[in-house]
């Protein structure tokens, strides 16, 4: 399947550059610097057209995974490439899609607030499978 462009509409634009100014407001922007921020993104949306379908990519050693805009339901929308071989070794559904911060080394990292506020740090060993080592599990549990 190709990559896809998702192109923007304008009510798309208008949200994201809206969103964008709107977190100027947590270094209190005063308005008009965050009115002027916002036809700022909006022009840059405009001229830009579209979202591009690769929004990542993080390399492991010799492996790349590459994250895909999803435009279809049931895409596989992870790519694990090795450099080595130049081929596309594993294509999957993304099972840490959103919560991704990095990977190294066979582990991928995320951070997120625990219920008193702070900020933790999760590490998960990934399936060797990831790497083409060995057959993946059918639950894929990673």
């Amino acid at each position: 399947m190709p990559f896809v462009p998702k192109f923007f509409t304008e009510k798309e634009i208008n949200d994201i550059a809206k969103s964008r100014a709107e977190g100027l407001k947590n270094i209190s922007a005063p308005k008009d610097v965050i009115k002027q921020i916002e036809e700022l993104f909006k022009k840059a949306l405009k001229e830009k057209q579209y979202s591009p379908p690769v929004f990542n990519m993080i390399n492991d050693g010799k492996y790349i995974f590459v994250f895909i805009r999803n435009p279809y339901p049931d895409y596989e929308n992870m790519h694990v490439i090795d450099c080595e071989s130049k081929k596309v070794i594993l294509k999957m559904k993304n099972p840490f899609y959103s919560i991704l911060n990095n990977i190294l080394n066979g582990f991928f990292y995320y951070r997120e607030k625990n219920k008193d506020g702070y900020w933790v740090i999760r590490v998960y060993k990934l399936h060797p499978g990831i790497y083409g080592k060995e057959p993946l599990p059918v639950k894929r549990n990673f």
